[in-house]
């Protein structure tokens, strides 16, 4: 029994039947609304294969028991179907079968089409009707396998949606959020998904804003490649931390191509590690204190010991005081490497020509040693804001370090240049002074290298591991950077990045004029400590300078408005920048200022940590006094302070005319 032409439209009305090679023999009354088939044409003259995407060509054979997705190549429309081969069919003579059905979702997109619902076969009953009019076997064996085929794909894509959907709403610690290429969003689900909105499997797609709100605009970001997908990114979400991955899934058709985003809830992960880090740290504080207790312990016995044979003999008075005082040196440099570790220790800085102060370091490091060294440098080498004592411990505690790998025999080279940065991931563009610092010692394993910056981390059997870490410290606090290069049996290099600058280098005070006696003033100093202000006050009284003692900084603003009252003011204020408990330096010299605005204000602290002090002249400082002092330091604070005077002098005697020229 053979089918008539109006029979196969009603069963197959969107059918293509073709030859061998793909031409066209005769198409069914529905894809002739869709499409301008000829007969004699190929049928990809018109559609594409998007499924399976490794076809691209008319290959039947490839193509048989596929599930096939096609595109017009003409207008917007999507088929979904298979491909049949018979060698007997009551529709026609033998040939392939292309069996399709559009795909559309509403009668908009129908009518869009040309269509409409009752240019659809009822599929469920194609078997059943092949039956009922006694066609040939071979036919109805193999439109049933058609309709069981579609039935059973069917069925698995919706099944594949529900468990999707289930595993995404299921995410215990998290949630994951599958978008379109318009950004429009599929499935937005999880147990800790850290969203405004939820949605569940979506054909359709729910807008981007409905589920991240406010939040929509870092998403887009990360979307629109503005974010490295490639690098960790972390997303915060009320009071958690989220890990979120990004997957991008490509496909041949572009706009089907899908977004995945993955969110984990890490807060719990960050908090546990950095207990175990804080554990780990206060397990190696011990073998760090025991390390300075013992160094500490022989600078006070050297201290103690030169103190008592000074006492005792009379005749070597002079030299155990050297002694003692060479100790105490020793201990204050070891108090200013704890505290540039720890939270404080900003560098105080002025602009430095940097060779003089690497040739110095370096020299001093290697005195007495057989190394060989040497210090090269360009001859316009830009200039540095930086600690001039910082940098200098930087130089020495690795040129002691190269100085110890090479067991005293070797050779480092230093060479400090000039370098532009751009686009580097640790440092701002910029200018900057290079110093490298390079030994032909044995060299650092990779494993000693992972380590290198660990504050407790020392592969000395009597070290602190905190020589290299301070180092690392003080380098970031100049908004610079250190560096390692290390191979085993050729040697080290350890690189540091200063920021470069054009301004004028700050010169010392001239030892003339610190030689020259100094003029007496009228001095004021402020300090919690008795000690302290009593040391201080012998040094100036020393000086002929008059000394008036206060503890803090009430007492010191009482004294300052008595003696601008009394026509007899302060020439000089000393002010202790923190007073536990009462008024510190940085609050008072404000007010002192407003009593007296041209009285020189000196701030003196052991600590290195409060802005102020970093920017003494911004708080209205105007010199640095760092504890514990000397004599010789007391003498340069007042050369800086005659100099000072005799600049405003100077200037004053000038003829306005002069001045105003």
């Amino acid at each position: 029994m053979k089918l008539s032409e109006a029979q196969c439209d009603s069963l197959f009305p969107f059918r293509v039947e073709t030859d061998s090679d793909g031409r066209v023999r005769a198409a069914g009354a529905g894809m002739r609304k869709l499409l301008d088939l000829e007969v004699g044409s190929p049928v990809l003259d018109q559609l594409r294969i998007v499924n399976p995407h490794s076809v691209t060509e008319w290959e039947p054979e490839r193509l048989l028991d596929q599930f096939l997705l096609l595109e017009s190549k003409n207008r917007a429309l999507t088929l979904k179907g298979e491909l049949l081969k018979t060698e007997r069919h009551e529709c026609g003579s033998p040939g392939y079968y292309l069996l399709c059905s559009p795909t559309a979702r509403s009668s908009s997109e129908l009518n869009e089409l040309g269509l409409k619902f009752s240019d659809f076969p009822k599929t469920s009953d194609i078997a059943e009707y092949f039956l009922i009019i006694n066609a040939h076997e071979q036919t109805a064996a193999d439109v049933r396998r058609y309709v069981e085929k579609l039935e059973e794909k069917n069925s698995s894509l919706n099944y594949r949606d529900r468990l999707f959907s289930s595993l995404i709403a299921n995410l215990p610690s998290g949630g994951a959020v599958l978008l379109r290429q318009d950004s429009s969003v599929i499935v937005a689900d999880g147990m800790d998904l850290p969203c405004e909105g939820r949605c569940g499997f979506s054909e359709e797609g729910v807008p981007l804003e409905s589920i991240f709100g406010d939040r929509v605009g870092e998403i887009r970001a990360i979307l629109d490649g503005k974010v490295p997908i490639d690098e960790a990114i972390t997303y915060d979400y009320k009071d958690s931390v989220y890990r979120c991955a990004v997957s991008y899934l490509p496909h041949p058709n572009n706009h089907r191509a899908r977004w995945l985003l993955i969110f984990q809830n890490i807060t719990e992960d960050l908090y546990h590690r950095s207990q175990a880090e804080r554990l780990q740290r206060l397990d190696s504080v011990g073998h760090l204190a025991g390390g300075i207790a013992h160094d500490f312990n022989n600078y006070l016995a050297s201290i103690l010991g030169n103190i008592s044979v000074g006492l005792d003999n009379p005749e070597m008075c002079e030299e155990a005081l050297k002694d003692a005082e060479t100790a105490c040196e020793a201990a204050r440099q070891l108090t200013r490497q704890l505290l540039t570790f720890s939270k404080g220790g900003d560098p105080v800085t002025r602009v430095e020509e940097v060779e003089p102060v690497v040739m110095d370091a370096v020299k001093f490091s290697l005195s007495g040693s057989d190394i060989a060294w040497e210090v090269k440098a360009p001859s316009e080498l830009w200039r540095a804001d930086f600690d001039k004592g910082q940098i200098s411990q930087i130089i020495n505690n690795l040129c002691v370090n190269a100085r110890q790998a090479l067991g005293g025999h070797g050779r480092i080279d230093v060479d400090v240049t000039n370098v532009e940065v751009d686009n580097d991931k640790y440092l701002d563009d910029g200018r900057y002074v290079r110093i490298d610092i390079r030994d032909d010692g044995p060299g650092i394993s990779s494993e000693v290298l992972k380590k290198i910056w660990d504050p407790y981390f020392t592969t000395k059997a009597e070290g602190s591991g905190l020589g290299l870490a301070t180092c690392h410290s003080i380098a970031e606090r100049h908004h610079g950077r250190m560096a390692v290069e290390s191979t085993l049996g050729v040697g080290t290099t350890f690189s540091i990045w200063l920021p470069a600058t054009k301004d004028q280098a700050h010169h010392d005070v001239p030892l003339e004029v610190i030689s020259e006696k100094v003029a007496s003033n009228r001095i004021l100093i402020m300090d919690d400590q008795a000690p302290i202000r009593i040391v201080a006050s012998r040094i100036l009284s020393k000086l002929d300078q008059r000394v008036v003692q206060v503890e803090d900084g009430v007492e010191a603003i009482g004294q300052v408005e008595t003696a601008v009252a009394d026509g007899d003011p302060f020439d000089i204020v000393i002010l202790d920048l923190t007073i536990p408990g009462g008024m510190g330096g940085e609050e008072a010299v404000a007010t002192i200022k407003e009593i007296d605005p041209n009285v020189h204000a000196v701030v003196c602290s052991g600590y290195t940590d409060q802005n102020s002090l970093c920017r003494f002249q911004e708080a209205g400082f105007t010199a640095i006094l760092s504890k514990p002092f000397t004599t010789g330091e007391i003498e340069g604070m007042l050369a800086e302070f005659t100099q000072i005077q005799s600049g405003r002098k100077a200037q004053a005697s000038v003829p306005n005319e002069v001045a105003q020229a």
